[in-house]
């Protein structure tokens, strides 16, 4: 029997390929062989593989901006870059069957934004789109690495050179679509023209070019992508794509539905070599490492409450640290599966028989800041609500009642920063201290203990998961936002000069202090369930001036007692 074209192989029985020679088998599998590494070559994108299941949300999300903060080699780029030739040319990869159909614009308009067209663009990005180049650390054609996305039948007359112009830095398939490519260094009123159905940034652009193109997608009802690896200089300033992207599109009850970011690790790319990624590694500082490997931003590594989050995380208790790149299964650094997931942020219903303390750090220049803390009978500490008034005490004083009224808290102390409240609250009332005031206008506080290092690593260690509860012992509700914003954001102090060359210092930056330092007073008072119970019934830290009194059998009853 003659040799059997691959072409009319598929036509035959399971008697007739039962019926075959070795040889013609032989034949058969080897013409096989060639024509998936030609079709490999040719269609890469059929053939791509997301890098993990954080890679496949992009692919599944239908957010309007899609943020992807990656480390180093964390295929942030391959990514954006695949999903740009799916919604080009329409061709669903096998591995990614549910890929969402309504993202696909062909023929549409796209552009892409690179750092330079010099240093990026021409031996990075676009060899990356070529078919014929070759990405990856195993020879042509292994497992760990990919050919050039764009598939040759959509180039015109499968040639890159009649599909793409040098002059306008353009390139134009078969199909109709076309893509722009831009690059950092260019003016802002550069981008000012055009619809375009996606924009994406290959690392992170100015404010300015950013919010120009995301003018550009409005008309078309496009989408913007980000994928960058935060800078890892303190220096550079990026509080604009923290605030407006990563933190709107993180997971939680705060997530903006129009907007996702996600985490790429470096240590989950399998095209990569992790045993030479973990010798570099063992090479950076723990800073280095967030940014480098899992994409944080630098000032998130230099956090005072680094714990906290209002997103799920995973906890490793054989490490007894955040389990980083696990999916919840296991810890991907020492294999245990003695984790859990975990978060700060939870809707709990308190009771009124909670003991519940009440924290005010009142300022001169800035509003009063304010915390409502209950204690539950298991001994978690939860914030039930926050306010910020800035007014005079009497008018706190009515904020305070309504919130209360309105929430059915019922205080049992209340404390006020021992600094700002022994103050005089203006020249006008010599020896009148704040603490006076608000007692004046109806609010008795207590002065709180004052010990930053006390209340920090109390704060600290209840925001770690309890071995026996698996849970946190502090959390905060989803109405308290300022409060986990602040929480978030709080960074240590750092040196102007040299900062490269000296450890923070022992202090917290000013800004978004308040909350924290509410927390730090209800820590360093020691609470427990059993020791405040006693008190639950007596509203007794209102003054008497305001019609609630010490032990008032009336007030109580007003308020639930």
């Amino acid at each position: 029997m003659t040799s059997i074209p691959l072409v009319n192989a598929i036509d035959l029985t399971d008697d007739q390929l039962a019926s075959l020679s070795p040889d013609q088998l032989s034949s058969l599998i080897t013409e096989a062989s060639h024509f998936l590494e030609s079709d490999r070559q040719y269609r890469q994108i059929f053939y791509y593989r997301p890098v993990s299941n954080i890679a496949r949300a992009v692919h599944m999300d239908l957010a309007k901006t899609i943020a992807l903060f990656g480390g180093n080699g964390s295929s942030k780029t391959d990514t954006i870059l695949a999903e740009l030739t799916i919604m080009m040319t329409g061709l669903i990869p096998m591995h990614l069957k549910d890929f969402p159909r309504e993202k696909i614009k062909c023929p549409g308009q796209y552009r892409i934004v690179v750092e330079s067209l010099t240093t990026t663009l021409y031996p990075i990005i676009l060899p990356k789109l070529q078919y014929w180049h070759w990405d990856g650390i195993d020879e042509q054609g292994g497992r760990r690495g990919h050919w050039g996305w764009i598939p040759r039948s959509f180039l015109i007359n499968g040639d890159w050179s009649k599909s793409w112009s040098d002059k306008i830095r353009l390139l134009r398939l078969a199909c109709g679509c076309t893509v722009q490519f831009m690059s950092h260094d260019q003016d802002p009123t550069d981008f000012a023209s055009g619809s375009f159905h996606a924009v994406f940034h290959d690392e992170l652009p100015s404010a300015a070019i950013w919010r120009e193109n995301r003018a550009r997608v409005m008309r078309a009802g496009g989408y913007l992508y980000l994928a960058m690896t935060p800078p890892d200089d303190a220096g550079i300033h990026v509080d604009w794509v923290h605030d407006e992207i990563y933190d709107r599109g993180q997971p939680g009850p705060n997530k903006n539905p129009h907007v996702s970011s996600f985490h790429l690790m470096t240590e989950n790319n399998p095209h990569l070599d992790q045993a030479e990624v973990q010798i570099r590694a063992a090479q950076m500082t723990p800073q280095e490492r967030e940014v480098r490997l899992h994409g944080r931003f630098v000032h998130m590594s230099n956090l005072v409450h680094p714990l906290f989050t209002d997103t799920s995380m995973v906890w490793c208790f054989s490490c007894n640290t955040r389990a980083i790149g696990s999916t919840g299964d296991q810890c991907p650094k020492c294999g245990s599966v003695a984790v859990i997931a975990y978060s700060h942020v939870e809707d709990i219903t308190h009771k009124s028989s909670w003991p519940v303390v009440m924290l005010i750090d009142p300022h001169p220049r800035r509003p009063h800041a304010i915390a409502w803390i209950a204690i539950s009978p298991s001994d978690e500490s939860i914030q039930l609500a926050e306010l910020e008034v800035d007014d005079e005490p009497i008018r706190v004083y009515e904020a305070v009642t309504r919130l209360e009224n309105d929430l059915l808290l019922y205080p049992v102390k209340r404390l006020m920063d021992p600094n700002i409240g022994e103050q005089p609250a203006s020249a006008e009332k010599r020896g009148v201290t704040w603490r006076k005031e608000f007692s004046n206008a109806g609010l008795r506080c207590d002065p709180a203990i004052e010990s930053f290092i006390t209340g920090k690593t109390r704060i600290n260690d209840a925001l770690k998961p309890d071995q026996r509860t698996k849970r946190p012992r502090m959390f905060m509700h989803p109405r308290c936002a300022r409060s986990i914003y602040q929480f978030k954001r709080l960074t240590w102090d750092e040196w102007v000069r040299h900062p490269e060359d000296r450890n923070p210092k022992e202090k917290p930056r000013a800004k978004h202090g308040d909350f924290p330092a509410l927390w730090r007073y209800f820590m360093n008072g020691n609470f427990s369930y059993d020791n405040m119970k006693y008190e639950g019934q007596i509203l007794d830290t209102r003054g008497h001036g305001r019609g609630i009194g010490r032990g008032n059998t009336n007030d109580r009853a007003a308020f639930g007692g």
